[in-house]
């Protein structure tokens, strides 16, 4: 849709609407960018396998079992409605985890760019939450995986950090940016291949 504004024709109709899309697709960039920095990580952690979008955002399968991440970009702390659909499904997930299911022990974590708001703070503060569960922010104190990149703030940090892990692999072909930025595209696609079905 063009603009009836004559002095500035590419002007924005709908503000708010040109902030919705933005929000959306950082967050799935974001999220994409997780999915690449554990990529980076895998082999120096012990890592056999990352999977995207299958029961989670980004799974880890290890020799001791499965770690279940869940991505979310917010502008606010995180309240408890932004993870209560996340732990619903943790608690399937455990329970497949039982005897004869799934292999191994399951370990969940929900990484988000905005620390924790007031109520789930105190639920961490006072060890409220589950054993198997870890919240990951740029203000967390927790032990994060090895296997795990930090929480960022902004998709700028996050693109940084993988092209700071892209410049400690041996790979000449590509430089440690244009090899992110593919990688991100490949995870991109698998997700996109998985939304499909």
């Amino acid at each position: 849709m063009q603009s009836n504004d004559h002095k500035h024709p590419d002007a924005v109709l709908d503000p708010a609407q040109l902030k919705r899309i933005e929000s959306v697709h950082k967050g799935f960039l974001y999220q994409h960018l997780y999915a690449v920095g554990c990529l980076f990580l895998a082999q120096s952690s012990g890592v056999n396998e990352v999977l995207v979008e299958r029961d989670e955002d980004v799974e880890l399968s290890t020799d001791s079992g499965r770690i279940y991440v869940q991505v979310k970009t917010r502008s606010h702390p995180l309240m408890p409605g932004d993870t209560a659909g996340a732990l619903g499904r943790f608690e399937l997930i455990r329970q497949e985890h039982g005897p004869g299911r799934r292999a191994g022990k399951p370990q969940f974590v929900i990484v988000a760019n905005q620390p924790l708001g007031e109520t789930l703070q105190t639920e961490v503060d006072e060890y409220k939450t589950a054993s198997d569960l870890i919240y990951l922010h740029p203000e967390s104190k927790a032990s994060r995986p090895g296997c795990l990149p930090p929480a960022w703030a902004t998709v700028e940090e996050a693109a940084q950090w993988c092209v700071a892990q892209a410049e400690k692999l041996n790979f000449s072909l590509l430089s440690p940016s244009a090899l992110t930025w593919k990688m991100a595209g490949l995870v991109m696609l698998e997700y996109s291949h998985w939304f499909r079905h």
